[in-house]
């Protein structure tokens, strides 16, 4: 028999500080429903590793595309408007019906505004209408907040695994694999925690203390063979709700009690190593300094402007420096800033002008910045990433110009997006390989993209002015449960201010 398995999911990560994500955020990243998603997933790497991999488990299915909406990280969503999606999914669901399971395609930190959670309630929703006994298995990004109304919504969830998060296709087959072996017959139980530790995203990499120790203790407890999927969520800060902290979650084939005491031999590591989860940020004149001591390219990540966080991607801050100092051989990719980018379009190649940068911005942090401006290059703003994360799937900048300001290149666009490696610098006529200073408005996704042209050792992550601040103690916070490290004093042991949840099997 045929099994048809739905494919849905709702995606965003929001900041508190930043303005509200709205309908049309969603409608302009990555918006599909019915037989049109149907058509952007048949080429999507992702859903191909998911559907591979659940063939391979010995299941006949059809998909049965539902909606996907996903938006670039911004604010809470406003509250009409998460009803609208959630709306439209549910009555996607009960066209299809029915189905014999379903497939979340997530991310796990998004709000409501102020700060609801919104993956939660959409989940909720999706198990009510596809009934009790349907399995649905999730997909969630690595800074996920977990909620416990995310939990008991499935039957299995998968986090990424590395960050900058290059194994989203192969955690994308790993949900294939827990749901054939469900549609087989198999259930997994689940322990949860949610630790009271809150860091900043660039303390969050895999591939360095403290992260690698604990993904590595991840792994060694994936090669046992009745644990169903293991994930580790150090979480997002900058979302501010009660849902945050650092999440363990593991599944196991076995009962609640073997995936209780993993969760606790994780949970011992993280908290062991929570001292550890501090941000080292350079101030802007220093990290200039710096990049006079040896020649280029260095990078100077200006993370509090990430996109990819929230930020809005067009503080001048660092720009501005650059240009005081006579900093020369400088690339910065990229800018948003649609009208200058409207502008440059209009004016032409070669055309020079006074470019007045966040004339239309009320953001805090997002300054006024008037420079005079060549218009060197004009793009639609679309091109394929070879390297990184989003190796093989196509960038949209929207409609974009490439600006000459004195030895600095600025490339404007029209769409809000992170700097994620050396492809986007070539879309514009750009060699990122001989600049002396790129200036990459990004957390550090951007590692992935340039790895192998640019060594740990010539990037420097900013102490600058954004939404995304790698430093955490002068946030004002509405939102968090506490106490919660580092904020407010904590005991040694974490028993002693939460507990481990569980779910399935005996239930």
């Amino acid at each position: 028999m045929t099994l048809r398995v739905g494919i849905c999911g709702l995606a965003v990560e929001s900041n508190s500080r930043a303005p509200r994500t709205r309908l049309a955020d969603f409608e302009s990243f990555f918006f599909g429903e019915g037989a049109q998603l149907g058509d952007m997933l048949s080429c999507n790497p992702r859903f191909r590793a998911f559907d591979a991999a659940l063939r391979a488990g010995g299941q006949d299915c059809t998909p049965v595309p539902l909606i996907v909406a996903a938006a670039e990280s911004g604010g809470p969503v406003a509250p009409e408007d998460a009803d609208v999606l959630r709306d439209r999914l549910v009555a996607h669901i009960r066209k299809a019906a029915p189905l014999d399971a379903v497939w979340v395609i997530g991310h796990g930190a998004g709000t409501i505004a102020p700060r609801q959670d919104f993956d939660g309630p959409y989940l909720s929703a999706l198990r009510s209408a596809v009934g009790p006994t349907c399995p649905i298995v999730a997909l969630f990004d690595y800074h996920a907040n977990i909620s416990d109304e995310m939990m008991v919504a499935l039957e299995a969830s998968v986090g990424y695994r590395t960050n900058p998060h290059t194994d989203i296709s192969e955690r994308a087959g790993e949900c294939g694999a827990v749901l054939a072996r469900i549609l087989g017959g198999g259930r997994p139980a689940r322990a949860w925690i949610r630790l009271p530790l809150v860091s900043p995203q660039i303390v969050q990499r895999t591939e360095v203390a403290p992260m690698a120790g604990i993904m590595a203790d991840i792994e060694t407890i994936l090669s046992d063979g009745n644990v169903a999927t293991a994930s580790v969520y150090p979480g997002f800060a900058l979302g501010d709700t009660a849902d945050n902290g650092f999440s363990i979650v593991i599944e196991s084939w076995a009962d609640r009690d073997h995936a209780a005491a993993l969760v606790a031999r994780i949970a011992d590591r993280a908290w062991a190593a929570r001292d550890a989860f501090s941000a080292d940020l350079v101030p802007i004149p220093e990290a200039i300094a710096r990049t006079e001591t040896h020649p280029g390219p260095w990078i100077l990540a200006d993370i509090a402007d990430n996109p990819g966080g929230g930020g809005r991607g067009n503080t001048p801050h660092v720009m501005r420096a650059l240009l005081e100092h006579g900093a020369r051989d400088v690339q910065i990719v990229p800018v948003f800033d649609p009208p200058i980018a409207a502008q440059a379009h209009t004016l032409g190649e070669g055309a020079s002008f006074t470019a007045h940068f966040n004339r239309d911005e009320t953001t805090e942090h997002s300054e006024l910045f008037s420079a005079e401006a060549r218009v060197e290059k004009l793009t639609d703003g679309r091109f394929h990433h070879q390297t990184g994360m989003s190796a093989g799937m196509e960038g949209d900048y929207g409609p974009s110009a490439l600006l000459r300001i004195d030895h600095v290149a600025v490339a404007v666009t029209s769409h809000r997006r992170q700097t994620l490696g050396p492809s986007e610098f070539r879309h514009f006529g750009l060699n990122p390989g001989v600049a002396q200073i790129i200036v990459a408005k990004s957390r550090g996704h951007f590692r992935a993209g340039f790895r192998g042209l640019i060594p740990d050792e010539r990037i420097i992550e900013l102490d600058a002015p954004g939404l995304v601040p790698g430093n955490l103690a002068p946030v004002r916070w509405h939102g968090l449960t506490r106490p919660i490290h580092p904020l407010d004093p904590m005991p040694g042991d974490w028993r002693e201010v939460t507990g481990i949840k569980t779910q399935g099997k005996e239930d």
